[in-house]
């Protein structure tokens, strides 16, 4: 779906990622017709990815189409979930299995599977080849499956200017807002309750946290004058922090900030994904896993996806207010020191560029955003690194020495954070080869625009370490912004299969249209008005002709795209239908386009 949107949750037992019959093609002749920005060495010039799965062999060549049995394999049509016995009588023959979202929040329930397992069984009979869900398979923020030791560590902090109160005896009483997602804000608790004074005038730093008198959550709604951008954030977790009576000192610039650990289902900044590295929800991935095996590991299984559109926030030392805090999480800042033990030549190597003088990697500590600048100076985390913010800092805050060392921690730690991700997804992506088969496995990203390597840094290491393509979902109407984006993409995509050393897939899950110079926030209004009787969720990104349709999907496979499917939920539903008919009137030259035939 759209960055701006959230994941779908899907209610039925199974989301159909329905495919027209004609999707596995028989080899074409691989002329040069094959409408592509991005050319490549003749084949051999890089390894495939490639493996045998109950006796039937799949590669990826090096124009990221995949193959089976040495015939190309196109996903091709809708994803939606609808009746089984109507779309198999239809000539669907492309489905991906996913468990009720109860599995994932709930908890194991053998119903969930025998269902699965029965219908994998009828797809079997009828010839049909499916996908399978990863991302249903570990927990879910919205239950309580995940225990307090399973939950990622996080930093928050608020930023008060308090300068009224300089050279007088006060108590100070005052109200600490963050954003939290509304599954948790009932079960977030304060681990610990910092308060630091920053006087600015004289550089100094005083821990006032003993004298925190009390910390008490309280309930928060935003005001009628609420901007609407602005709602979500001002309903985050409140508390109320009062210190006791203490004397201030004299200054024209005093800031006091209180800061937080807390425990949160997901890591900060991140869409869509619980620490991975806890043992808890790794072995709850494990189970799941094997409990799902005989309905997953059947002759007609061909891949299996991370989906949800996983996607991370850039993330600064400068301008956070919510942070990953790994500094008590053994196995997490073990990774990192491991990491660095790696990412530098030796610890000397670190020291200079750090400015930092440890003895070992293993005396390396994670850092926390512990200082006054308040996040303003930067409207969101994505501009963190803008030099104008870096500008403002005249100081290090007791980080380090330099605001320029603190610079330079801040994109070492960055960088250890979208790889410990993408290594985390590695690991459960070979872990699902293991006790599911050798199918190639994909991950999800959202249709984000601007430079691939800004929101898909995890996915590249993801990618590097084993993950064997790249679901890009796209919504547009083929603009000039989205034909930067996809370039970027292309270009993005030669770069990790020359990094990896092998060949990558590239597809779309959901393709939908988006109305040229509408804002998110006009479409976002508009979206539950557009609904109506009839109409499919998806329906909102209608294309309005087949030509428009067809244009977008032109435009995809120019841009390394071998597989596409139109987000429809309920393809059935009577808004739906014409688009339906659309891509099966499509499906023959899109196929010839992405196997190298070219039809005029």
């Amino acid at each position: 779906m759209r960055w701006t949107d959230t994941f779908i949750i899907f209610m039925s037992t199974l989301v159909l990622s329905v495919g027209m019959l004609g999707g596995e093609q028989a080899e074409p002749s691989r002329e040069n017709e094959r409408v592509s920005i991005v050319k490549n060495e003749p084949s051999g010039a890089l390894p495939h990815s490639a493996g045998k799965y109950m006796g039937h062999a799949w590669r990826i060549d090096e124009d990221h189409l995949m193959w089976w049995d040495d015939k190309p394999y196109v996903r091709f049509a809708f994803t939606g979930n609808g009746d089984l016995a109507q779309m198999i009588q239809a000539g669907v023959d492309q489905f991906t299995l996913m468990p009720d979202e109860k599995w994932p929040i709930l908890g194991p329930d053998h119903r969930i599977v025998k269902r699965v397992d029965e219908t994998s069984a009828r797809l079997e009979e009828a010839g049909a080849t499916s996908y399978g869900a990863l991302n249903a398979l570990w927990p879910w923020r919205y239950g309580n499956l995940i225990g307090e030791s399973d939950k990622a560590p996080v930093f928050v902090r608020s930023v008060r200017d308090i300068t009224e109160h300089a050279g007088r005896r006060s108590a100070i009483d005052l109200e600490v807002r963050f954003s939290v997602p509304p599954a948790e804000r009932d079960k977030v608790t304060p681990i610990r309750t910092q308060a630091v004074l920053f006087d600015m005038d004289h550089g100094t730093r005083d821990d006032l946290s003993d004298q925190i008198e009390s910390v008490t959550p309280i309930i928060a709604e935003p005001g009628p004058e609420t901007r609407r951008e602005e709602r979500e954030e001002q309903r985050g977790k409140v508390f109320r922090v009062r210190l006791k009576v203490i004397r201030f000192p004299e200054s024209t610039s005093l800031r006091l900030v209180v800061a937080m650990e807390i425990r949160l289902a997901e890591v900060p900044n991140v869409k869509g994904l619980p620490p991975l590295w806890k043992p808890g929800i790794r072995e709850f991935y494990r189970r799941s896993l094997e409990a799902f095996r005989p309905a997953y590991a059947k002759p007609g299984l061909r891949g299996l996806q991370f989906g949800d559109e996983i996607n991370t926030f850039r993330s600064s030392l400068l301008t956070a207010r919510i942070y990953l805090d790994i500094r008590r999480d053994a196995e997490a800042l073990k990774a990192y020191r491991n990491w660095l033990a790696r990412r530098f030549s030796s610890i000397e190597e670190l020291n200079r560029q750090l400015g930092t003088s440890h003895a070992s990697f293993d005396r390396v500590d994670w850092q926390v955003p512990l200082h006054p600048l308040a996040p303003e100076l930067a409207r969101t985390d994505s501009d963190a690194e803008r030099e104008e913010s870096w500008a403002a800092a005249k100081t290090a805050w007791g980080l380090a020495d330099t605001a320029e060392q603190v610079r330079t921690v801040s994109q070492v730690q960055e960088e250890f954070r979208q790889w410990f991700y993408g290594h985390c997804l590695a690991e459960y992506a070979r872990l699902a080869k293991e006790v599911i088969g050798l199918v190639p496995v994909f991950v999800c990203s959202a249709a984000i625009s601007g430079e691939a390597d800004q929101y898909l840094a995890m996915h590249q290491w993801a990618l590097r370490e084993g993950v064997d393509g790249l679901i890009r979902n796209h919504y547009g109407h083929a603009g000039e912004e989205e034909r930067y984006a996809l370039a970027s993409l292309a270009r993005w995509m030669v770069k990790v299969q020359q990094e990896s050393g092998c060949t990558k897939h590239l597809w779309a899950n959901e393709v939908g249209y988006v109305r040229p110079r509408v804002t998110d926030a006009e479409w976002a209004a508009a979206e539950v008005a557009e609904l109506g009787a009839g109409d499919s969720f998806g329906s909102q990104w209608a294309f309005p002709s087949q030509d428009s349709l067809r244009e977008m999907l032109v435009l995809l496979t120019q841009h390394g795209y071998r597989g596409f499917n139109r987000f429809l939920m309920n393809p059935s539903a009577s808004r739906a239908a014409q688009e339906v008919r659309w891509m099966a009137g499509l499906r023959e030259e899109m196929v010839q386009r992405v196997t190298g035939k070219r039809t005029e």
